[in-house]
């Protein structure tokens, strides 16, 4: 795949018999890392919103911080996407992983906070439309540097 520059699917999910443990492999320029989080209902969920009902411990969380570092060491871009989504997990999880990598608050919708109060300590609350204002003016909101 390296001499390819094709990028290997790190996959976080469920372990169950022969599946990979999560891995942090680099093969191109950019690693690609999916979240899927960790239901152990995932392969006897009845519909896909049972299967990706989870949301990461903060523990989970360092973990996969370290595995992003370390991708980050031999690539130059890590995309990162969430897919624990049936109640905003995913949006959780993603502001509390960028306050870890950033080493600092980010910015999360109010909305988002009173739903998962762990955020208080990774995040500030801003209102919706005060986040889309942002986007609606073509800046770029500050990515964490890793």
């Amino acid at each position: 795949m390296q001499e390819e520059n094709i990028a290997f699917c790190n996959i976080g999910q469920t372990r169950i018999g022969e599946t990979l443990e999560g891995t942090e492999h680099a093969t191109a320029p950019f690693a690609y890392l999916r979240l899927h989080g960790r239901s152990k209902e995932w392969f006897t969920a009845k519909n896909r919103d049972a299967r990706y009902d989870y949301l990461y411990s903060s523990e989970s969380l360092q973990k996969v911080k370290g595995k992003i570092e370390k991708m980050a060491s031999t690539a130059d871009m890590i995309f990162v996407a969430a897919n624990n989504h049936p109640r905003g997990q995913a949006a959780a999880n993603a502001v509390e992983l960028r306050s870890l990598l950033s080493s600092d608050k980010v910015s999360a919708s109010e909305i988002l906070m009173k739903t998962y109060p762990v955020l208080v300590e990774f995040a500030i609350p801003k209102r919706v439309a005060d986040l889309v204002a942002v986007v609606d003016k073509r800046k770029l909101l500050p990515r964490p540097r890793i």
